[in-house]
Parts: structure tokens; sequence; C-alpha cells
């Protein structure tokens, strides 16, 4: 995340301002660039996707990056953007993410709300003080 904020200025002067932008930070790096870039499932039953059948117990390797860069699902998905409006920072850390860097619904990483709670403290630390003169 600090490296994203670092290579945009405006938006890294934006969070320093305004600490409640740290959310919206991080859960606009968990689409940009996210921890994990693909995950390997296996169906317990036959799957239709798109014309074709995955069997049951194939392994299918899921893209995240790629998903989370879906044009028919964020607008500009290729910019880092913390004040986009289809990045929903309230339901990131939850199986109703609008990003799946946490994978979604039952397989929805255990750890994903103690990472926001990491993520926000530790970037808090890493500025300063919050808001105001003085801060960062």
């Amino acid at each position: 995340m600090l490296r994203n904020l670092l290579a945009h200025p405006d938006q890294l002067a934006a969070v320093r301002a305004d600490r409640s932008l740290v959310p919206m930070a991080f859960a606009e790096t968990l689409c940009y660039t996210p921890p994990v870039q693909m995950i390997m499932r296996q169906p317990a039953a036959d799957v239709i996707v798109s014309g074709g059948t995955v069997p049951a117990g194939a392994t299918v390797t899921c893209l995240i990056g790629a998903a989370n860069r879906d044009e028919s699902h964020y607008a500009r998905p290729d910019a880092f953007d913390i004040f986009r409006t289809d990045l929903t920072p309230a339901n990131a850390f939850s199986a109703a993410a609008d990003h799946v860097a946490f994978a979604l619904g039952w397989h929805l990483c255990v750890g994903a709300l103690l990472a926001e709670a990491e993520v926000e403290t530790g970037v808090n630390q890493l500025l300063g003080a919050r808001g105001g003169a003085g801060a960062g």
C-alpha cells in the first residue's frame, strides 16, 4: 500500500491529511496489487463455465490479479485510485468484498480483518500523528 501511495503523491498527501482514507487506500491496494495472484481450487462436482465443463476433482487456477482488473466491474481498473466509487471499503475485508484478494464466501481468508487492523495501525504509526499541523 505504501509503495502505491508513494507512486501517487497526491493520494499519499490525501491519506496524510485524512486518515479515514486508510481503509480505502488498503482496499484499493488489494485490488490494484493483490498479495496473492492466483489460487487453485478443485470443484466437488462438474461445473459448466463459458460453455465448457470443469470436471469434479480437476484443478482450476483462478487468477485473482486478473479478476481484480475486470473492466466490467471497475471503471479504470488499471489505475490506482483511492477515490474510486466502485470499491467499498466498508465491506472490503468481508465475504461481501468488491475484490477477490482475500477470496470470497466460504473461502474468505480468516485473517482478512486482522490484516485490516494491522495495516491501519501500521500505516498510522508510519505516517505519524493524525491530521493537523505537523502530521506525517
